[in-house]
């Protein structure tokens, strides 16, 4: 017995042990995270303004319309004006729980309050707190969203303010009734600290007079603004109704589609009416039936690519080491689906109504992506998602990187051909045949020994050394962008056409000189003089007699 319990007490002092040493490590580990975290934050901060930095600046600029706002904001960071307007603080959407509102359920939770005691009305109060509480946090971050009204919170929140007014608020965008808002805020801010300093009295009460008069001028202009710029018109409503019965029901004509409105839209609408509504919306129209995208997928379109994918689509190489991507479908049904799936990603090529391979002899409909750039952008986006061919992924992502920078190494073209092996035996392997493996002389042993020479940490380590002859000079590609490093920290503008005539003989091909707008890759560049007043920070500015490049230039 003694023995036994001598036992545990070694097993518990070596636990205790490897505890400690485990927390030790853990702590150094995330001592290192954090260094390298520091250090990738203080690249983006050099990189390009973020939107911390958009929405600092925004709050800094004096009262204006929201078309000033925006072009300063453009003429500032070098933005589009698109961009600019998408930057611009927006007004959060009101929470809904199924179809209600927050205040709705509150007071449906009020109503049936009343019929409990004891522990399950006390139950429905914290529920009931829970909700306000929360609500609170939306209002108040609607309030924070309206940039102009950032510095009048106080007296703002003395108004009696509910998210129809704040809608209001967001939607006045000229600079005169911004004006308005604010001068009648103020004169209530100015009435109210005067009158803390009082007692009750004659003075007192004529402040308190005053505040509510400024307080009714303030309800005033909101109440001129007209609902109608907030709430959807008839025929908004009846669009929605249409798109939303497609998405529900899609392959289905026009008829079919006005049976299944409802009672107060079906008859308020005619089926030419509802054909010109989807057409209008982009719908896919297949041998006169509809088919949309809801909006659920279209916010989440990556992660269903990426199920669409695992189930029907292939990733794979072509006998020159080329990738591959695509998605397969049958039938109308699939024509219309892989249609939509080209309208949403805006890349890749249609191959529709191929002829069928199967028992049924059913048309095939194909979305393929060939070029490197849509698969890059593809991939990169839904790889995260996928659950079975995600293998598949990392490796063609490897094999474009080296397509593009590396293909001249020595190493290049027999770990392509270890890439190939290795997707073809990923696609082949449950495969009830092996001809295909056989094929290509694919065997379990070598795709081990291929799994462990990935070549992506050589690549980083290459993309860190010099690729320059000039002393004092590196080019390095870090986030799609270019960062020169010189001794001398400043700014240095060179024109493009300049530029590419300077190290055009280390271009590693013509496309590559095609997408300089995209991604501006140099093995070389030459001594840049004269440093020019301007904006820093690494930046592709277009103007109407060419492009311009401005370099910032960082100490090491």
């Amino acid at each position: 017995m003694e023995s036994i319990f001598k036992d545990a007490e070694d097993a518990k002092r070596k636990l205790e042990e490897a505890m400690r040493n485990y927390e030790t490590e853990s702590a150094e580990s995330e001592a290192a995270d954090e260094e390298e975290q520091d250090a990738k934050n203080e690249i983006i901060e050099v990189l390009k303004p973020n939107e911390e930095k958009l929405a600092a600046w925004v709050f800094q600029q004096p009262l204006s319309s929201d078309y000033d706002m925006i072009r300063n904001m453009s003429e500032e960071f070098n933005l589009s004006l698109t961009d600019a307007k998408k930057s611009m603080p927006a007004l959060p959407k009101s929470p809904l729980i199924g179809d209600q509102t927050i205040p709705q359920i509150v007071r449906d939770l009020r109503y049936m309050r009343r019929k409990f005691k004891g522990n399950q009305r006390i139950k429905i109060s914290k529920t009931i707190d829970h909700l306000i509480s929360g609500y609170e946090e939306h209002i108040q971050k609607s309030i924070d969203s309206i940039y102009w009204l950032k510095s009048y919170q106080k007296p703002l929140l003395d108004m009696s303010i509910t998210e129809r007014k704040l809608e209001k608020l967001d939607n006045i965008k000229d600079d005169h009734t911004r004006n308005k808002v604010v001068d009648s805020l103020c004169s209530y801010w100015e009435s109210s600290i005067d009158r803390k300093s009082l007692d009750y009295g004659d003075k007192y009460a004529s402040l308190t007079h005053l505040m509510k008069a400024h307080k009714k001028e303030f309800n005033s202009i909101v109440k001129k603004i007209a609902h109608q710029s907030l709430r959807k018109n008839k025929k908004e409503l009846i669009k929605d109704e249409v798109i939303k019965t497609v998405c529900e029901y899609p392959g289905k004509e026009i008829k079919d589609i006005k049976n299944l409105l409802s009672p107060s839209y079906k008859n308020k609408v005619s089926t030419q009416i509802i054909s010109k509504m989807l057409r209008s919306n982009g719908a896919t129209v297949i041998d006169k039936k509809y088919y949309m995208f809801s909006d659920e997928i279209k916010k989440d379109i990556y992660s269903y690519v990426a199920g669409v994918i695992d189930s029907d689509g292939f990733i794979t190489m072509d006998s020159k080491c080329s990738p591959r991507v695509g998605i397969v479908a049958t039938g109308d049904r699939g024509k219309a689906f892989v249609t939509e799936l080209h309208k949403e990603l805006k890349v890749g090529k249609l191959h529709l109504d191929q002829p069928g391979y199967n028992e049924t002899n059913r048309t095939t409909s194909r979305l393929n992506f060939y070029s490197m750039n849509d698969i890059e952008e593809l991939l990169s986006k839904a790889a995260p998602y996928l659950k079975m061919k995600g293998p598949q992924a990392k490796l063609i992502m490897e094999s474009i990187r080296i397509k593009r920078s590396y293909k001249k190494e020595d190493w290049a073209k027999p770990r392509l051909n270890e890439i190939f092996k290795i997707i073809k035996y990923e696609n082949w392997k449950d495969a009830a045949s092996s001809k295909e493996l056989d094929k290509y002389d694919i065997n379990v042993d070598d795709i081990n020994k291929y799994r462990t020479n990935c070549k992506l940490g050589l690549m980083d380590e290459m993309d860190t050394i010099s690729k320059t002859d000039v002393p004092g000079w590196r080019v390095r590609d870090m986030t799609g962008d270019i960062i020169v490093n010189l001794y001398n920290e400043g700014v240095y503008t060179i024109s493009l056409d300049e530029l590419k005539d300077k190290i055009k003989d280390k271009l590693q091909s013509k496309r590559m000189a095609a997408t300089w707008w995209d991604k501006l890759v140099a093995q070389k560049t030459a001594e840049m003089q004269n440093k020019p007043h301007g904006n820093s920070g690494i930046k592709l500015i277009k103007k109407k007699e060419g492009y311009t490049i401005n370099f910032e230039i960082i100490k090491e």
